[in-house]
């Protein structure tokens, strides 16, 4: 018999039963209710697989694809992720959110931080181009996603390409990845597969990746989008180049997307590059700002320099049984430069003996008595000086008479310095009449050119052009024998100047005084003749 007490528990146990499974059916209409088909399997998309950037700014976290493909009347979730944002706002064709039905049946999916919408069941009014607006308090960013709807008896073309890449750069040493993303399709099939496939690009060839690149497959949209990463782990030199990322479907048809992995140069790097060029600049800068400053330096003070080295460091010609430093010959009608100028500047400026002689009086033709007349004086003298003029070859300044008048003083002696009062006559060819060259003997002696013009005047380029000459003759003549105290080399170029300007005064005043010069003259040859 059973007591009261055993059927008051069974009652109780089974109210209690009841109690729970009303619970259980009220919890899973509630969940049915509130449930999203479709999206609890991309909540997730924009946490997984992102950049790993450790910034705060604002930016995008992953690859958004450009174009993406659904079957009509199927489940379809477009993504903007991003981080860094305050706000993100959505637009189809312009048109911000929300959309009446006959715009668009996509909505926001909240618990994705209006990252996501979606649709549970697209149709062919919901094709057209959305765009997310991401903004924070400073910055904002957009991407534009074109939806295209396919028919609702599904797909089984050549697939179709999403993901648009860009090239990539990186330094080496860094990790990056690399994405492709096409629409296959669904097939079912039990054969039925897809499949994506990386290739490195080398010199117009395809090759397989080395071991340390991994490569990991991204389906989405239940299969029917596939999508690869190819992550490569302390990129090297070598790894930088092209590569190809094909996606087949089960008919073999299939889509390429290639893509370039570049190398950057560091920043620190530009820098020192850029600081290279800007040194290699000033080196050439310096370099023809050097070489400018020589060759004025040189067309200004060459001739005297050389002057100074001349007369300091080679060899002084004493010793050599030798009574004058300069035998001087000239025509009586150039007397005035030659005794007035040419001798005092030479003998009291810078110390050289000299000894004259006049070949005015020489009779016959000229050139032809020289040897007689100046081969004495010639081997006491270390050099020869010819005041060349008209005059001199009897007012004959053609070819002929300079060859003659050369010819003849290099017979008389090896050293000549050739002083001309007037510029070389010219003619268009370098022979005399009867085939005799005349260039050997202008470079067998010394060329010096006097500009009487404006030498009183002692100023400007004009007093410079007469220090150029006494420079010029000095070069030619034996070094300077210091009997007097020895100068400096600055003090050497002010007596350089100082005899420019003594010997134009010298000169003026010989204009005036040409009979005590003849006078003078006289006397010194007939010394001459004497001995």
């Amino acid at each position: 018999m059973v007591s009261f007490s055993s059927i008051a528990s069974k009652a109780e146990s089974s109210e209690t039963k009841t109690m729970w499974v009303r619970c259980i059916v009220f919890t899973l209409t509630i969940t049915n209710l509130f449930s999203v088909p479709g999206v609890s399997g991309d909540e997730d998309f924009c946490v997984m697989d992102t950049f790993h950037r450790n910034s705060t700014w604002l930016q995008f976290t992953k690859e958004l694809s450009s174009r993406e493909y659904v079957v009509e009347q199927k489940f379809k979730s477009l993504h903007c992720c991003a981080k860094g944002y305050r706000s993100i706002e959505w637009y189809k064709n312009g048109r911000p959110y929300p959309w009446p039905g006959e715009v668009s049946g996509f909505i926001l999916y909240p618990e994705s931080a209006n990252q996501t919408i979606y649709s549970k069941s697209v149709v062919e009014s919901d094709a057209g181009n959305y765009t997310c607006l991401v903004r924070n308090d400073t910055d904002e960013l957009w991407h534009t996603i074109n939806v295209t709807v396919m028919d609702a008896a599904g797909y089984s073309g050549t697939p179709l390409q999403m993901y648009e890449p860009r090239d990539l750069y990186a330094e080496t040493g860094d990790e990056v990845r690399l994405f492709c993303e096409a629409f296959v399709g669904r097939i079912d099939l039990p054969d039925a597969h897809n499949k994506v496939t990386w290739r490195r690009i080398a010199q117009n060839s395809s090759v397989n990746l080395p071991e340390r690149f991994q490569v990991t497959k991204k389906p989405r949209e239940d299969s029917e989008i596939l999508g690869s990463h190819l992550l490569i782990h302390g990129v090297r030199k070598e790894d930088f180049g092209q590569y190809t990322c094909q996606i087949s479907n089960t008919w073999f048809q299939s889509v390429d997307t290639s893509v370039w992995l570049r190398e950057i140069v560091p920043y620190h790097d530009e820098i020192q590059e850029k600081s290279a060029y800007r040194q290699i600049l000033l080196v050439f800068a310096v370099i023809i700002l050097s070489s400018l400053t020589l060759v004025a330096l040189y067309l200004r003070f060459g001739l005297q320099v050389r002057v100074i080295w001349k007369d300091s460091f080679c060899k002084q010609e004493t010793n050599d049984g030798k009574d004058y430093d300069v035998l001087i010959c000239y025509d009586d009608k150039d007397s005035d430069f030659v005794l007035g100028v040419l001798v005092p500047t030479l003998e009291t400026r810078y110390d050289y003996r000299c000894i004259t002689h006049s070949l005015g009086s020489v009779g016959g033709n000229f050139g032809s008595t020289w040897p007689t007349v100046l081969n004495g004086p010639a081997q006491r003298s270390r050099r020869l000086l010819a005041v060349l003029s008209p005059s001199l070859l009897h007012d004959s300044w053609t070819n002929i008479a300079l060859y003659q008048a050369l010819h003849t003083l290099l017979t008389i002696h090896s050293r000549i310095i050739c002083v001309t009062l007037q510029p070389l006559p010219k003619c268009d060819s370098a022979k005399t009449a009867q085939g005799e060259n005349l260039l050997p003997l202008l470079h067998a002696v010394s060329l010096v050119e006097w500009r009487p013009d404006g030498y009183c005047i002692g100023m400007g380029d004009r007093s410079r052009a007469h220090k150029r000459f006494w420079a010029s003759l000095r070069l030619h003549l034996p070094p300077y024998r210091h009997s007097r105290q020895a100068l400096s080399p600055k003090q050497e170029l002010n007596q350089m100047s100082l005899a420019t300007t003594g010997s134009g005064v010298n000169a003026c005043t010989a204009i005036g005084t040409s009979k005590r010069g003849t006078l003078l003259t006289n006397s010194q040859e007939s010394l001459e003749v004497l001995v």
